[in-house]
């Protein structure tokens, strides 16, 4: 039988790692492609072996695919990765898991409506699928839709209470949308405990400290955070913007760089939510 698992995508999103074979069905080696806990460059490696031996296997190369899009997820090579997921929805366009990945990546870029439709055909063909939900309150948070996003995080949590990431999205939300600090700061509490070094959550928290003007706090999250998870953006350019409103003018910039040269598009986009320098 075929399980699903799951992995860590992008920015504390969580990504569907498609199931691997049944023990017995194929060769030691292909155990690089399949396993969460290999590391995201070897599984590239492993996938890519997989992809090229096994062309005229559609299953296999599909599967593969998958799992090879979502070590790029981790990896932050979005396109590459946007490449993959074309290809296996390309043979198999109801593919809940691609489906999901697709509309993680298309967040990641930026690309709003065509995220909302992926994850939108997700969920008419499993409404509950707490993966899916998650990814498309992300996508609503990202498109100032807020009332959607707290929807779609209370329905993941409601479906899935112990994954950590809905209750990290919901924390950020709540502070959008004007609650009060401590009842955000709640839900990043919940992410941790469920998922203690989390770096979206850590990000997260920092976020609310950054609104109370925390500064001090917000860098000491924001610091754990990309310890994790050195491509995270949205973590340096707060980092930035609170150094700046610390006096360390050189330290901030440093960051907000960084930022830039990960995502192009991240000063618009926190500028469009009323975050600026």
């Amino acid at each position: 039988m075929r399980k699903s698992l799951c992995a860590v995508g992008a920015a504390g999103l969580v990504a569907v790692l498609a199931s691997s074979p049944a023990p017995g069905e194929v060769e030691k080696d292909y155990k690089g492609c399949y396993a969460k806990q290999i590391a995201p460059r070897l599984r590239v490696a492993a996938c890519t072996g997989i992809i090229t031996v096994e062309a005229t296997d559609r299953w296999y190369a599909r599967t593969a695919l998958n799992n090879r899009g979502v070590a790029y997820l981790e990896l932050r090579e979005y396109r590459l990765a946007l490449a993959d997921y074309d290809k296996a929805l390309a043979d198999l366009p109801d593919e809940v898991p691609s489906l999901i990945n697709r509309g993680i990546i298309y967040t990641e870029l930026h690309r709003f409506p065509e995220a909302l439709a992926d994850l939108n055909h997700a969920l008419e063909l499993r409404p509950k699928q707490a993966f899916g939900l998650n990814a498309r309150a992300a996508a609503y948070e990202a498109l100032q839709q807020y009332p959607n996003a707290i929807q779609d995080t209370d329905a993941a949590i409601q479906a899935k209470p112990l994954l950590a990431a809905p209750y990290s999205i919901r924390c950020r939300v709540r502070v959008a949308m004007g609650e009060a600090p401590d009842a955000a700061l709640t839900d990043c509490a919940k992410a941790l405990e469920l998922k203690p070094d989390d770096p979206d959550a850590l990000y997260s928290r920092g976020y609310v400290r950054f609104g109370t003007r925390d500064f001090a706090a917000a860098i000491a999250d924001f610091d754990a955070s990309l310890a994790s998870d050195t491509g995270f953006a949205s973590a340096y350019y707060l980092r930035g913007l609170a150094k700046l409103k610390s006096g360390d003018a050189a330290g901030g910039n440093a960051d907000i760089a960084a930022a830039q040269s990960r995502d192009a598009e991240i000063a618009g986009a926190f500028a469009r939510a009323g975050i600026k320098p």
